[in-house]
């Protein structure tokens, strides 16, 4: 058996470097990268919002640091595992130095003298779209990098329009909001194949929520809020076909609503 490996030489300007077989390797046989959007659901299910926006302004920082040509993507930082470990809100301390002695444990240099502009908002999360629309990252498949779009659209809104959701209530409204946005996109997309109004499964659009998400709402105690969030997804107005596509008939348990 032969490897072969790329030359290590710097592109040119304008050029875009590839990736060698080393990197390619660890990417397919290491673990998941943290900006995955498997990565971003599974975090997003467990109510680990602030994990998620760090995860989102950490990928933000480092495409502008290697757009500027500061870095290379192989040299992308991870945030530090703590932020997994933590519950959901940013850990905080009345005192300041034993805050800052927690967070020395896993941060690094870097992320210590991270900029507060820096920080998870509307105008950060549009830039970061923009970019990802106008250069994909090319690790990721084309599934791959539709979904993870789609999960930091959801990731802002559940964070502007979060409420007093239980559990059950936010892993419905994650899967709600992502449905919704996803099938927006293939819609929008003018190479998606829509032909006698037949969308092939691959494209990611669907019809109805899956059974297993629908069953969130059902265990939600907070179903009054959950079905005006459902009818504020449909523009206000929801239709016989949106309650069919969001399993409202499953999951309500009251009927005096109108």
């Amino acid at each position: 058996m032969f490897l072969y490996g790329q030359p290590n030489k710097p592109p040119s300007h304008g050029e875009k470097r590839s990736a060698s077989l080393f990197e390619y390797a660890a990417r397919h046989n290491g673990p998941l990268e943290d900006y995955h959007p498997q990565m971003l659901l599974q975090c997003l299910l467990w109510e680990k919002v602030e994990t998620v926006k760090d995860i989102i302004v950490n990928l933000a920082r480092n495409i502008r640091k290697t757009r500027a040509g500061d870095k290379r993507e192989s040299d992308w930082e991870s945030i530090p595992i703590d932020h997994y470990l933590r519950k959901d809100g940013p850990v905080k301390s009345n005192n300041p130095l034993s805050q800052q002695q927690y967070s020395l444990l896993f941060s690094t240099p870097e992320g210590e003298n991270a900029s507060d502009e820096d920080g998870f908002s509307r105008t950060l999360v549009m830039e970061l779209l923009d970019q990802l629309e106008s250069e994909p990252l090319p690790h990721l498949t084309p599934n791959e990098h539709a979904h993870l779009l789609v999960l930091i659209q959801t990731t802002l809104e559940i964070d502007e329009q979060r409420r007093a959701l239980d559990s059950n209530g936010l892993r419905y409204v994650i899967s709600m909001r992502s449905f919704y946005i996803l099938n927006r996109r293939v819609k929008s997309d003018p190479n998606s194949p829509q032909s006698n109004g037949v969308i092939p499964r691959q494209t990611g659009y669907r019809e109805r929520l899956r059974y297993r998400d629908i069953v969130w709402a059902f265990h939600s105690e907070s179903q009054e809020l959950l079905l005006n969030t459902s009818i504020a997804a449909c523009n206000g107005k929801m239709c016989w076909s949106d309650a069919r596509a969001l399993g409202i008939f499953i999951w309500l348990r009251k009927h005096t609503w109108r």
